[in-house]
């Protein structure tokens, strides 16, 4: 799986700085649980965690 950098751009005093953006971890569940629902329900399973569960309700908020 390729890794996607995040970079945030901002201008200070007019001077441009570049930085890595790191996307909050509820971003990331989300998208997870999007791309993968059938392995987050067997990772739950797995580690005795409801972590579908848990995903979804990050869902909602």
């Amino acid at each position: 799986m390729e890794e996607m950098i995040h970079l945030l751009v901002e201008v200070v005093e007019g001077i441009p700085h570049v930085r890595p953006y790191r996307p909050p971890v509820r971003e990331l569940l989300q998208k997870l649980f999007k791309a993968y629902p059938l392995e987050v329900h067997a990772l739950g399973e797995a580690t005795d965690h409801d972590a579908v569960r848990y995903v979804r309700k990050l869902r909602k908020a």
